[in-house]
């Protein structure tokens, strides 16, 4: 059984993680992140297709792991199946809208002016969402992107 977090190598296995994860502490969640993150993203963006959404599905994915542990049951799978089958349902709601988020609603509006509403007149991302008829995730990958660009002027 590991102990101690630096103690645990580049490469652990499913049971080492578990018991990190059952663990619950958050020096065990960057091992998870680390050992599962590059790879849960590859079954994200299998289904997703748009990297800015495929991570915020990451991040709800393995938070939803992490909260969702104890209802893991060794005996009936093994661990990255469990967490493969999270990540797809997790996924799936935005397969549809995956490539056509980031467009419907905002064809004329450019990025530095939903930057210029949440910033400078002070409306949150839900109200933007709303005003704009689309979801909040596909403000905040907008946004996002703006401050990005904003960053490199």
């Amino acid at each position: 059984m590991i102990k101690d977090v630096k103690s645990i190598p580049a490469k652990v296995n499913e049971q080492e993680v578990l018991t990190l994860l059952r663990a619950g502490n958050y020096a065990s969640f960057a091992v998870f992140y680390e050992a599962y993150a590059p790879l849960l993203m590859g079954v994200i963006l299998r289904t997703v297709k748009t990297g800015p959404i495929a991570e915020r599905v990451l991040e709800e994915t393995l938070v939803m792991i992490w909260a969702s542990i104890d209802q893991y049951n060794e005996s009936k799978e093994r661990l990255f199946t469990w967490m493969v089958k999270i990540a797809k349902q997790t996924a799936a709601p935005h397969r549809v809208n995956g490539q056509a988020e980031v467009t419907i609603g905002l064809k004329d509006l450019a990025e530095t002016d939903i930057l210029e509403l949440i910033v400078l007149k002070g409306y949150t991302i839900a109200e933007v969402a709303f005003i704009l008829d689309t979801d909040p995730d596909t403000i905040s990958c907008r946004l996002r992107a703006a401050v990005q660009s904003f960053r490199k002027m």
